[in-house]
């Protein structure tokens, strides 16, 4: 859902692997890439999701600034290229809620950054963010559904501990 506060930018995500007839009320863009966009593949959803340009990201920091928010899924299309940009904006009131919901979906594109993207310095910089958010391991290990991949997932557990070491308050 998109609120008038929201931020804005060009970006795109689509599904793969999915039948375009289970998903009626989806455009037809969210089936397939655009022309112009580069994307990391999240392997455990089968999905896509557009990287940013640097103008994009630095929009986006611009946009937070301004008092616009950010849904915490949209972090899926950051790379470790965007860390300056990334680390600044988390220094904003850039959530429209801090719930549970929120750091849930911030722990799982957390998780995707490092399992997936092969982004390990944004995963790292979100889960010092949730932990300044009063978040625990207990609390970010739950949050994300693949439980049995995180108790197998040796790194992810030295991440987490290299993220307590910079917490962002």
């Amino acid at each position: 859902m998109t609120s008038s506060n929201s931020t804005t930018t060009d970006w795109h995500m689509y599904f793969h692997g999915v039948d375009r007839e289970d998903f009626p009320d989806y455009p037809d863009d969210h089936f397939g890439p655009k022309a112009g966009y580069a994307y990391q593949h999240d392997a455990t959803n089968d999905e896509y999701h557009s990287i940013l340009s640097n103008p994009a990201a630095v929009s986006l920091l611009e946009q937070v600034k301004a008092g616009k928010t950010l849904d915490p899924a949209r972090l899926l299309h950051f790379t470790d290229a965007h860390l300056p940009v990334l680390a600044e904006l988390l220094q904003h009131n850039w959530l429209a809620s801090k719930d549970d919901d929120a750091k849930e979906v911030m722990a799982c594109v957390a998780y995707r950054h490092h399992a997936d993207f092969e982004n390990p310095s944004v995963a790292a910089l979100l889960l010092a963010h949730l932990y300044g958010m009063g978040a625990t391991d207990e609390d970010i290990v739950s949050f994300i559904e693949n439980t049995d991949e995180i108790d197998d997932d040796t790194n992810f557990v030295k991440l987490l501990n290299t993220a307590k070491q910079q917490i962002i308050r």
